[in-house]
């Protein structure tokens, strides 16, 4: 699976997007989360943070922002794992996701998020501003299955309280 790194996958995901593009514009940024985040798995980072900017301006065009968040924790991800991380960009985009998030009361995405920033600051020594944040949301969520987002969550939570 693309999860797992493996690109079998990748071009099912760019024909269902193109699909999408001429017959069903109101999924289109679903389609376009798929391949960012596909990208992004298989480490065609530079690839998935163009694709989630564009999922960005997609959204605003629409105008669909339930996804915005998503894209903006896809570009703090490629952001924290590019050589040399770019530390501050990261912070920018997932507070920003963090915020339009939970303006949108997105509670799954919170949970993505802060997940992120918490990795973020732990990769960084800094002060874990959002460790109680992701515990209340963790807690709120979870309910002890082994959903992919819980285990993130869970380690996060671990590594900062290591």
């Amino acid at each position: 699976p693309i999860w797992a790194g493996q690109r079998d996958g990748l071009p099912a995901i760019r024909m269902g997007l193109a699909g999408a593009q001429q017959a069903m514009a109101a999924v289109e940024t679903t389609f376009i989360a798929f391949l960012a985040d596909a990208l992004f798995h298989v480490g065609e980072d530079e690839e998935a943070l163009q694709v989630a900017a564009d999922g960005i301006e997609k959204c605003h065009a629409i105008p669909d922002v339930y996804l915005l968040p998503e894209f903006m924790r896809l570009q703090g991800e490629v952001h924290m794992r590019a050589q040399p991380p770019r530390w501050q960009q990261a912070q920018q985009v997932l507070e920003a996701g963090l915020s339009t998030a939970q303006a949108q009361g997105a509670w799954a995405l919170v949970l993505r998020l802060l997940t992120s920033l918490a990795r973020l600051e732990a990769r960084q020594g800094l002060s874990h501003t959002h460790r109680d944040a992701l515990q209340s949301s963790l807690q709120r969520w979870d309910d002890g299955s082994d959903l992919p987002d819980f285990r993130a969550a869970r380690q996060a939570l671990a590594s900062i309280k290591a």
